[in-house]
């Protein structure tokens, strides 16, 4: 990252972490009444650590919705022009694609076939044509229209997704890509023509914290194929910003936290 970007992310570090704090403390947190709330965490979290526990439910939320999308943003900026949020893209594909898209990840959520993303990618991508076509819409957390080498979709989730958010997850992914490598019109995205076929178009499942090695949810390794389509801590920061782009992350992270109260 740049000087510029370093600077844009630790102003939003900053703002987040005193809009934050701001609002946790206009929360009249009683120790007796989240004792009565939370009756087992207290065997384990003493007085401090149980108000630090009820502050932690609400910063995990907040996290997702409101700083996550920020800093990618903010990082891929540096290279990229044309980047969206909850970017609602109408994906038009025949029918017959569709129920094999489908029935895909119908087997997967059963356990009934192992993830192979190219695999299944290419079975889309050779279904016979029912002649029928089918326009869905699906949302992208984060799209970067003119991400190199081909357009880049991002799902950002904590890092343990329930089952349904696997599938629907899933669903996009191969949706996504097998619009954007079929034969078709271009896709108008604001003033940005991405073209197609376009065979690098990628889509993601990213966790913005974590390490691969210790990563061991169910839920995620049934349905997706973890070395194609999930991105786990450093691997999504590099890949917007280029090597080295999670240690910078680290440092201003660091220390933004040095020169912020803790709550």
């Amino acid at each position: 990252m740049n000087q510029q970007t370093c600077q844009r992310v630790k102003d939003i570090l900053r703002d987040f972490v005193q809009q934050t704090a701001q609002q946790a403390r206009q929360q009249d947190y009683s120790l007796e009444e989240l004792k009565q709330e939370y009756p087992f965490q207290s065997l384990f979290f003493r007085d401090e650590a149980l108000v630090a526990f009820k502050y932690q439910r609400s910063i995990v939320t907040k996290l997702g919705q409101r700083l996550y999308p920020r800093l990618v943003e903010a990082i891929a900026q540096e290279r990229y022009r044309h980047i969206y949020r909850d970017y609602r893209l109408s994906v038009t594909l025949d029918s017959n694609w569709w129920q094999t898209i489908d029935q895909i990840v119908s087997e997967l959520r059963m356990a009934s076939r192992k993830p192979d993303h190219q695999r299944e990618l290419n079975t889309i991508l050779v279904t016979p044509s029912s002649g029928r076509e089918e326009e869905r819409l699906i949302v992208l957390d984060i799209f970067l229209a003119d991400f190199s080498p081909g357009p880049l979709y991002l799902e950002l989730k904590t890092l343990k997704p329930n089952l349904d958010i696997c599938d629907e997850t899933k669903r996009k992914i191969l949706a996504f890509e097998a619009f954007m490598h079929s034969e078709g019109q271009p896709v108008m995205v604001g003033k940005y023509k991405v073209q197609r076929p376009n065979r690098q178009a990628k889509g993601f499942l990213a966790f913005p914290y974590g390490i691969r090695n210790r990563y061991t949810h169910h839920f995620t390794q049934r349905v997706m194929d973890m070395s194609q389509e999930v991105l786990i801590g450093a691997e999504l920061w590099d890949l917007l910003g280029g090597d080295g782009t999670f240690e910078q992350l680290l440092a201003i992270v660091d220390e933004v936290r040095r020169e912020t109260p803790l709550l």
